[in-house]
């Protein structure tokens, strides 16, 4: 692929293939009659040089932890200290283009790479910045556009992240209707171990679960722990009859809202199977267990 601006009426264009000592990579050599197009070949050269050094030094330290060398540690610190070294100067060379160069487009691909490293809030200063400088460009402001779309959607990841019920923390209650249309809560069972498993009739992973739950439930039912099922399902007859044909004997509650259900946001989970497992005070202190992780979580926590 090649890159060029039309900054002019007439761009000439003068190319010739190489092959870089990269197998895998292939570049060509251009020259044009344009300063921009001639600043936009040399920025994409200095990328290619950039990641072909961070490219050896890689493969340099993957060779030198298979070998016996008994240096093997301080040549990996070496090779460490000298990637972090490239990565720096990378950085700080894409930023400076992106802050001073005359072309708007070119600045926005620079920026574009060095968003690549850097976190949300800083790439939104240096686009204020990019924006200041070129004000009118519509290449500009789309890409800010986009990035703030992005952005925007990260923030929101992060919001649910922090707020997502983790291990340490207390389970937030649920109180949905059971398979008889009666009220139940979590609560309810405070006291108990408590598996709160999140599924559903017409989720295939779940249903293949379902057997191991099952040969959980009935080892450790006597011994102070119990389940909860918690379905997305819509359908009310379709999720009692996965409750009888898979046998599942526990308490079952849903809001049949599907992935509206108010389990998702407040569990912050995003696929099912999935399951939290409480301890008697309320605490969370396992998630995600499945299979054999299942039965030796339990066997461990349940004296």
């Amino acid at each position: 692929m090649m890159f060029l601006l039309n900054d002019e009426a007439k761009v000439e264009v003068k190319a010739d293939w190489k092959t870089l000592t990269d197998a895998t990579s292939t570049k060509v050599g251009y020259t044009t009659s344009t300063p921009v197009n001639q600043r936009l070949s040399v920025f994409f050269d200095s990328i290619t040089a950039f990641s072909k050094k961070q490219y050896e030094l890689n493969a340099k330290g993957n060779e030198i932890k298979q070998s016996a060398d008994p240096a093997k540690d301080s040549l990996l610190a070496l090779i460490s200290t000298e990637m972090k070294r490239v990565g720096a100067e990378y950085n700080t060379y894409l930023i400076n283009i992106a802050r001073t160069d005359k072309s708007p487009v070119i600045s926005l691909y620079a920026l574009g790479y060095w968003s690549s490293n850097n976190k949300p809030e800083e790439i939104e200063k240096e686009f204020n910045t990019l924006l200041t400088r070129f004000p009118e460009h519509k290449g500009v402001k789309q890409g800010y556009d986009d990035f703030k779309r992005q952005y925007a959607a990260y923030q929101q990841q992060k919001e649910i992240d922090k707020n997502k019920p983790g291990i340490g923390k207390l389970a937030p209650d649920i109180t949905m209707p059971d398979v008889n249309g009666k009220s139940f809560s979590l609560s309810s069972l405070k006291g108990k171990y408590v598996l709160v498993d999140f599924w559903a009739s017409w989720c295939g992973p779940c249903r293949a679960e379902n057997p191991n739950v099952v040969a959980v439930y009935n080892k450790f039912k006597d011994r102070n722990f119990t389940i909860l099922g918690v379905s997305l399902d819509q359908d009310k007859d379709k999720w009692k009859k996965a409750i009888a044909d898979d046998r599942l004997t526990w308490t079952h509650i849903s809001d049949l809202k599907y992935w509206e259900s108010a389990a998702v946001p407040l569990y912050g989970f995003e696929g099912i199977p999935y399951n939290v497992l409480v301890d008697p005070n309320g605490t969370i202190i396992a998630t995600g267990l499945r299979g054999a992780e299942l039965e030796a979580k339990l066997q461990e926590v349940i004296k």
